[in-house]
């Protein structure tokens, strides 16, 4: 197409019921990740994001403390 005007983008994550904690683990994908980086792909990697594990731990705690309380 020669612009986006017919364009339909439809975002799968919200369209039902996922995994549990699927969202907790795209979070954690996408700290390293800009999906609109203006060069090449579009898509950049940056590994200085990663979170350490005991921020991925702590993450991980309180997520779980607050699904089942």
């Amino acid at each position: 197409l020669a612009d986006n005007s017919m364009l339909l983008l439809i975002d799968f994550e919200y369209s039902g019921w996922q995994c549990m904690a699927y969202d907790l683990a795209n979070y954690l994908n996408e700290m390293v990740l800009d999906n609109s980086y203006p060069c090449g792909s579009g898509v950049a990697l940056f590994l200085d994001n990663e979170p350490r594990d005991h921020e991925i731990k702590a993450l991980l705690t309180r997520y779980l403390r607050n699904y089942y309380d």
